[in-house]
């Protein structure tokens, strides 16, 4: 079940308004364009995923998205399959194979 975020209307003032203009400007996203974010779980990735949510929700932008995350190592990512299944946003996770025992030790 996806979240329903309660909209600010100062979420336009303060950003939303700017960064559909530079979309449009720079022709970033088509209608109907499909969009892949890369989420690292970072606060730069996480907030990009819920500003396209508040954009795809309030905005005229027509345009599907989905989360990618790449693993290189073995810790758990239930968090940000957790984050994105809350805002109704289909979660892709890779694992990359990088060749390397945790024994080995890169310096």
């Amino acid at each position: 079940m996806a979240y329903e975020v309660a909209y600010n209307k100062n979420f336009g003032k303060w950003f939303l308004n700017d960064l559909i203009r530079a979309i449009e400007k720079y022709q970033m996203i088509q209608s109907g364009e499909k969009v892949a974010v890369a989420l690292s779980g970072g606060k730069d990735s996480t907030t990009l995923l819920f500003l396209f949510h508040l954009l795809q929700q309030y905005s005229h932008l027509e345009f599907e998205f989905s989360a990618i995350h790449v693993k290189v190592a073995d810790y758990n990512s239930e968090v940000l399959s957790t984050y994105c299944e809350t805002l109704g946003i289909q979660y892709i996770e890779q694992t990359l194979d990088t060749g390397l025992d945790e024994s080995d030790n890169v310096s």
